[in-house]
């Protein structure tokens, strides 16, 4: 590690005060151990960009909506932003939106590069790159580490033993949110139904970094639960519904025969059947919890990309205004989101989606997760 680095850390922590220093070896001397200023999902772009469709819209520094790149811009912006919560638009997903002073960050797709090329970026532009793992720094994993185009990470927790706790986006190429424990060197990441090898950073990026403070200006110690898990899944951003296979019991149920294609789908865990022709043998029910009452809903349908060829896979919508239908065609659109209209929830927030296997027979039909977005009233 550059000499210059340890004096710059070792002055950050005097000047915060309190902050705990590591001195054992192996690590590099310096690290910080504590807890980020601004952990959590709180992407405004959550559940755009998913599978790599780079077509629906950038971030306000140019990055792809749901690439790990724009989730780490969004996060060095919040450091950049101070330690209290960053703006959002008014609902999530917002694509256009930017906040008024985005310009604080000189994050920019167009000089930084791709994810691995922040290795190179984020100095040229002025930012320390180096060995040390730091509360909100940034994981930076070279071109061909993870992926062809290298990947970055935000660090939410550092440990004495140097272990690291990140949070990300689109570490599986799904533009899913997850969040792992890292030991030093490397090691196993479990998560959307696989289990993975995960180098060590190739360096971290120090761009308005440094770990949550108590009243007394000593670090927050870092979160222990994150030592042993792993933690993906759905609904963490308030104004994204998600519910399907992997929700909590009573939220995703099903009827008849469906099997398991794991690997695919929102979480990795996606159903399907056979079709049965007129008379429907299996369904897939959506009750999703936590929506607000009276209020309107746009609901989308994940088809995945396996097992999904229904030219029309028939859905039944309850809401306030009784029974509708839609349907999808499977063959269109494929590891994306179908629309099937806007609905306005009962007075208890109630509202419920099905699924049958009707369709000519020869084809299958997928079961995934439901997306409900809140939209203006009426509907």
């Amino acid at each position: 590690m550059r000499r210059a680095a340890v004096l710059l850390l070792l002055a950050v922590a005097v000047l915060l005060g309190g902050v705990t220093v590591a001195a054992a070896a192996p690590h590099a001397p310096g690290f910080v151990v504590g807890r980020a200023k601004h952990i959590g999902n709180d992407y405004p772009w959550e559940t755009v960009g998913q599978f790599e469709h780079q077509n629906e819209g950038v971030d306000p520094w140019r990055e792809f909506a749901g690439q790990c790149d724009s989730f780490a811009a969004w996060k060095v912006y919040e450091n950049l932003n101070g330690d209290g919560p960053a703006p959002h638009p008014p609902m999530v997903p917002d694509v256009g939106w930017s906040p008024g002073n985005a310009a604080i960050s000189n994050v920019d797709q167009d000089t930084w590069g791709n994810a691995g090329d922040w290795l190179v970026g984020a100095p040229a532009h002025g930012w320390v790159v180096d060995d040390v793992p730091s509360p909100g720094a940034i994981a930076i994993w070279g071109n061909g580490h993870l992926g062809a185009v290298g990947h970055v990470g935000y660090v939410d927790d550092v440990y004495p033993d140097g272990s690291i706790t990140v949070e990300n986006y689109n570490l599986h190429v799904n533009g899913e949110y997850s969040k792992f424990h890292l030991a030093p060197g490397g090691g196993p990441e479990t998560s959307f139904g696989a289990t993975y090898q995960l180098p060590w950073p190739d360096g971290f990026a120090h761009i308005g970094d440094g770990p949550a403070l108590d009243p007394t200006g000593k670090a927050l110690p870092p979160e222990q639960p994150e030592l042993t898990s792993t933690e993906y899944g759905y609904q963490y951003s308030p104004d994204v519904h998600l519910a399907g296979p992997g929700s909590p019991a009573g939220v995703f149920t099903t009827t008849g025969t469906w099997h398991t294609d794991v690997g695919h789908g929102e979480l990795g865990n996606m159903r399907y059947t056979t079709t049965s022709g007129t008379a429907p043998t299996a369904t897939a029910t959506w009750t999703p919890t936590g929506l607000t009452a009276n209020t309107c809903y746009r609901i989308d349908a994940l088809v995945p990309d396996q097992f999904s060829d229904n030219p029309i896979a028939h859905y039944v919508i309850t809401s306030a205004a009784g029974r509708a239908t839609a349907s999808i065609d499977e063959n269109v659109i494929t590891n994306d989101w179908g629309a099937l209209g806007v609905y306005r929830t009962s007075s208890t927030g109630g509202l419920t989606v099905r699924l049958d296997n009707g369709g000519a027979t020869g084809a299958y039909v997928a079961a995934d997760a439901l997306r409900l977005l809140p939209r203006a009233t009426p509907c």
